[in-house]
């Protein structure tokens, strides 16, 4: 993009997109970039600790799906509580998730441009850093109680929960005509997500970004048929 077409662009933005890059905005950014190398990071220590696992029997597999529960109350306890709620400890969470992520793709324009927007969408580098930092100790107690499998098995799963995330995230900012976008099951989880998006109700429902199983087991799912 010529910087002609860039300040046009930019000048075409709504006021409140217009807002947060006013204060956060990074001209170097390109997505395509930073998300290659995310992917490029989680599936390393995928593969490392796939390479650590020694003839893991069938029931051990079982971890696997209570690996993922646990991965997905994480997200949503995460997202309930430090993403919307600010913490003295994880403040940086909170504004780039509320005041930031929230603000840039209000429920009724959530697409993403290009690439470069997808700065409001990912996560900042810190956060998979935070990722590996809470999932590696876990693995670690999990490997000392149940045996190095059941923690080689819980780290591939925290980090791959973590991309997971973050593929899905992602697709549910891109164009609604697009390709991937169009695929029921991609159409569905959206929509889930963009209740969420809207201002009035982001506070109290659809806190799973991935799959709703703890937004309908805990009540946090919303039912209604209409947005308010």
């Amino acid at each position: 993009m010529s910087d002609s077409e860039s300040l046009t662009a930019e000048m075409a933005l709504p006021p409140y997109r217009a807002k947060v890059r006013g204060f956060y905005h990074s001209r170097w950014y390109n997505g395509y970039v930073y998300f290659g190398a995310t992917n490029a990071l989680a599936l390393s220590a995928i593969t490392g600790a796939a390479l650590l696992r020694d003839d893991v029997q069938p029931i051990e597999w079982m971890f696997l799906a209570a690996a993922f529960l646990v991965a997905n109350l994480a997200e949503w306890l995460a997202h309930r509580g430090p993403m919307h709620r600010r913490t003295w400890w994880i403040a940086a969470l909170f504004d780039r998730h509320t005041l930031v992520h929230h603000v840039y793709f209000p429920h009724d324009d959530m697409a993403a441009r290009d690439h470069r927007e997808w700065l409001y969408v990912l996560f900042p580098a810190f956060a998979i850093g935070l990722v590996f930092a809470t999932a590696l100790p876990l693995a670690l107690l999990a490997a000392f109680l149940f045996g190095r499998n059941a923690g080689c098995l819980f780290f591939i799963v925290a980090i791959g929960y973590y991309l997971l995330y973050e593929w899905f995230h992602l697709v549910y900012h891109w164009p609604e005509s697009s390709r991937i976008g169009r695929f029921r099951i991609v159409r569905a989880l959206r929509r889930h997500h963009l209740v969420h998006h809207h201002h009035q109700l982001m506070q109290r429902y659809n806190f799973n970004i991935t799959f709703p199983i703890w937004d309908y087991l805990l009540g946090s799912a919303y039912r209604e048929r209409t947005l308010p």
